[in-house]
């Protein structure tokens, strides 16, 4: 289903109305819908990059409204949308964490900027019970991921373990059981001179958790709290057991 309207001023440049519906594709036709000649050569790699994979299209909509000389529209004139359901999705962010998979929400690209609500999915055997993902500005773009995570400590501590946060098999010498949340703050720059300048922010609740040393005989119960970190900073001083 698709609306089109054109009006040609004679001394005013044309303005456009476009509407049109889409549905039942794969999130790698999405890029397609998108003014590529527009966006910056780091933008349109991350984007071709976390757009792969199969994930599913039920609908969407992409809108196109305004004097076509100011398009893309970053100072007025105009508006560009193209928003969409998804299902099965998976999102690799970033190279250096684990990609999270069988994600459903809703992505939206408008002017100049994008955001996905995620309602739901996994990452490295844990729950996605929320988050998002957004790029600001297309004209300095940075990825801003938010994601509240929930699982088994085990589990949260083995997806830190293959994130910059913690040197892979760093803690195999530790043992870890219970229930844990994890609120998760990533900073990705996109553009190559704002590369290395990632931040990642973000607390590890534990809930009655238990921790085992095996090789020294140390076993600690009911611990509870907050692990929090920024960047490679770990601050464990608010857990009690």
């Amino acid at each position: 289903q698709s609306q089109f309207d054109l009006l040609i001023p004679v001394d005013a440049p044309p303005v456009i109305r476009l509407e049109t519906q889409f549905g039942q594709i794969t999130s790698r036709r999405v890029p397609d819908y998108l003014p590529r000649r527009k966006l910056s050569p780091a933008l349109l790699n991350w984007l071709d990059r976390a757009l792969v994979g199969e994930g599913q299209v039920p609908k969407g909509r992409f809108v196109l409204s305004g004097d076509l000389s100011r398009f893309p529209f970053d100072r007025g004139g105009g508006y560009f949308e193209v928003r969409y359901d998804f299902e099965g999705l998976e999102l690799p962010y970033d190279p250096n964490w684990p990609p999270a998979i069988a994600l459903y929400g809703e992505m939206a690209f408008i002017n100049q900027s994008f955001v996905a609500r995620i309602d739901g999915g996994e990452v490295a055997g844990s729950r996605v019970e929320g988050g998002q993902v957004e790029i600001a500005s297309f004209a300095s773009p940075a990825v801003q991921v938010n994601l509240d995570v929930v699982g088994p400590l085990a589990a949260q501590l083995n997806f830190l373990e293959q994130s910059p946060i913690l040197k892979a098999n760093s803690l195999d010498w530790l043992q870890a059981r219970g229930d844990s949340q994890l609120a998760l703050d990533i900073n990705i720059p996109l553009f190559i001179a704002e590369r290395g300048r990632e931040r990642v922010e973000g607390q590890l609740i534990l809930e009655d958790a238990e921790l085992s040393m095996p090789a020294l005989g140390v076993n600690v119960t009911n611990l509870h709290g907050p692990l929090r970190f920024v960047n490679e900073r770990i601050d464990a001083s608010g857990i009690t057991g």
